[in-house]
């Protein structure tokens, strides 16, 4: 009888504790995990959105680098071959907003894929209900590959179903 009272004792406060955990949720979700420029093409964008719980904005800046998926290759001295706009906007909570990488030079290989690297970096604004507490604010960047895929190379699978005609039959 103590042994099932003690489980139960145990199991009880396991509960209570899972209970009282509070979940964390994700502030700034970017809508891919790589974005494809192909060269025909003017832009490519992506969607990012401030799914924060509560009033918090947050200030996006996003911007296109060449120095590896750690950041810690020597990049191009100079300008890249493409531009972000916007480069820095506020997202509201529960608002969304879309980020277009516009090409404005440069030559690349016509028989293989480049990469490159598309930053998004949230920085959380300051919340007065926290003010006079102890609070730890993260600024967070979100790294994901950009592929520019030239002309030339064939139609990806995704694309070449808008080629596709179909035609029906009837029979009896």
């Amino acid at each position: 009888m103590q042994r099932f009272m003690r489980k139960s004792v145990i199991y009880g406060l396991l509960a209570a504790a899972m209970c009282a955990v509070t979940s964390a949720h994700a502030g700034v979700v970017i809508g891919g995990t790589r974005l494809v420029y192909h060269g025909g093409d003017k832009e490519a964008s992506i969607q990012v959105m401030n799914s924060a719980n509560g009033q918090i904005p947050y200030l996006i800046q996003s911007f296109v680098d060449d120095k590896g998926p750690k950041g810690d290759r020597p990049g191009t001295t100079g300008s890249l071959p493409f531009t972000v706009t916007p480069p820095l906007f506020r997202l509201d909570a529960g608002s969304e907003n879309t980020i277009r990488v516009v090409r404005t030079g440069g030559n690349f290989p016509a028989d293989r894929e480049s990469v490159y690297w598309l930053d998004v970096k949230a920085i959380p604004a300051n919340n007065p209900a926290d003010k006079g507490k102890n609070v730890l604010r993260f600024s967070l960047k979100n790294r994901i590959k950009l592929f520019i895929v030239p002309k030339a190379l064939p139609i990806p699978p995704v694309r070449q179903w808008r080629r596709s005609v179909f035609t029906g039959r009837a029979t009896s």
